[in-house]
C-alpha cells in the first residue's frame, strides 16, 4: 500500500457545491457530489507539460507514449490478463499525454471507487515494458495507414496541414513510414515515467455519486 499524504489544506465552496483539498504531497483534487446517476463516479486529471516540453525527434515517441504504455497492461499483467482482472469490475482509467497537458480520465460505480484509484497509482508506479504490445500496435498503425496515403481526401487534408504549420515536424495528419520508425520502446517508456514521474502538480477532478467525508480517507 502507499503511503498516505494527509490533507494540508481544505476549502469548501458552498455557492458552486464543491470542497478543494490539497495534500502535503501536493495533489489538488476538487470534489464535487451529485445525484445526477446512481450509479458513475466520473474522475479526471491534468498537469501542464505535454509532448511540447520533447524535442522534434521525439514526438512521434511522445505522440504514442501513453497509447502503448496502456497497451502493455500493468504491474504483474500484460493487457488481457488487466482485462481478465478487471472482469466484472467497472473501473476504468486512461492515462494521455497531448500538447500541452498530461492526466487521466476515469469512471466507475461507487463500489468500485478504490480499484479505480489503484489503476491511477499504478499508472505512476507499476507501468510495463512490453515489446510484443509495442511491436503490435505499431504493425497496426502501419497497416491502418498505408492505404490511407493513396486517399485523394487524406492527401488533401495532410497537404494542408503542412502549409498551415509551416511544414513543421510536430504536426502530423498522416504518418509518413519513416516517422512510425522513429518510435522508439525505450525513449516513450522514459517520456511516459517523466510526465508520470508524481503527481505533485496534478490537478483532480472527481464528480459523482460519493460523500466526501467518506471519500477523503480512501483518497
Amino acid at each position: 500500500l502507499p503511503t498516505a499524504s494527509k490533507v494540508v489544506k481544505r476549502t469548501d465552496n458552498n455557492t458552486f457545491g464543491f470542497t478543494e483539498l490539497t495534500f502535503g504531497n501536493g495533489v489538488r483534487i476538487i470534489l464535487k457530489s451529485t445525484e445526477y446517476k446512481n450509479d458513475e463516479i466520473v474522475l479526471s486529471a491534468y498537469s501542464p507539460g505535454g509532448t511540447s516540453l520533447y524535442p522534434d525527434g521525439d514526438i512521434m515517441s511522445a505522440t504514442f507514449a501513453s497509447t502503448i504504455i496502456v497497451q502493455s497492461g500493468l504491474g504483474e499483467y500484460d493487457f488481457t490478463g488487466l482485462q481478465k482482472k478487471l472482469s466484472g469490475n467497472t473501473a476504468k482509467l486512461t492515462p494521455y499525454i497531448n500538447e500541452l497537458r498530461e492526466g487521466v480520465n476515469g469512471n466507475c460505480s461507487p463500489k468500485d471507487l478504490e480499484t479505480m484509484l489503484q489503476l491511477n497509482y499504478l499508472y505512476f508506479t507499476r507501468t510495463r515494458k512490453d515489446e510484443n504490445a509495442f511491436n503490435a500496435f505499431i504493425s497496426r498503425m502501419r497497416n491502418t495507414y498505408k492505404p490511407m496515403r493513396s486517399m485523394p481526401q487524406m492527401i488533401f487534408a495532410d497537404t494542408l496541414s503542412k502549409i498551415v504549420s509551416q511544414n513543421s515536424p510536430r504536426v502530423i495528419a498522416l504518418p509518413s513510414e519513416s516517422q512510425f520508425d522513429q518510435v522508439n520502446l525505450d525513449r516513450l517508456i522514459g517520456i511516459f515515467k517523466d510526465r508520470f514521474a508524481d503527481a505533485s502538480d496534478f490537478t483532480y477532478l472527481m464528480v459523482g455519486n460519493f460523500k466526501v467525508e467518506e471519500v477523503i480517507p480512501l483518497l
